[in-house]
């Protein structure tokens, strides 16, 4: 991780859009409202994949009709095993 960007998730539009481009996105979902959210801004910011971790296998049609391209399935918000194809972005 390079950088840190900060956006206003209750009004999404006021986010302050970077002069460098953004790379892969992972997202640990926490609550199905925000995480939607983040989805929505974060696909405005990046043309790269957006993986979504999540506990709960029921909101898999909702991430990726928001525009996640990976929506993965893990008990314990384990996600080591993508590690290695962040290498290169």
């Amino acid at each position: 991780m390079k950088q840190i960007i900060q956006v206003n998730t209750s009004e999404p539009g006021l986010s302050i859009i970077p002069d460098y481009p953004i790379g892969n996105v992972i997202l640990f979902e926490e609550s199905l409202p925000l995480c939607c959210r983040y989805i929505q801004i974060c696909r405005g910011l990046t043309s790269r994949p957006i993986y979504v971790i999540t506990q709960s296998v029921n909101p898999r049609l909702i991430y990726k009709g928001l525009g996640a391209d990976y929506v993965i399935y893990s008990k314990k918000g384990d996600a080591k095993f993508l590690l290695p194809s962040f290498k290169n972005s």
